[in-house]
């Protein structure tokens, strides 16, 4: 039997054993925290386009 073709099975198996359980109260609050990034996103997005017509209609040079 080869135990070398387990070694890559093994060592994943220690990372998942090593992680720590995550309880239901954690998940929700990244979920919730992701929400709240996708608006400011948004908003991130929306400013810089603002501001690539801002440069585009205004700084050309002539």
């Amino acid at each position: 039997m080869r135990l070398n073709n387990l070694k890559p099975a093994w060592k994943q198996l220690k990372v998942l054993n090593a992680m720590g359980q995550m309880g239901s109260e954690e998940i929700l609050s990244i979920i919730v925290d992701s929400e709240t990034t996708d608006k400011s996103k948004l908003q991130r997005e929306l400013f810089n386009l603002v501001m690539f017509i801002f440069i585009t209609i205004f700084c050309q040079g002539g």
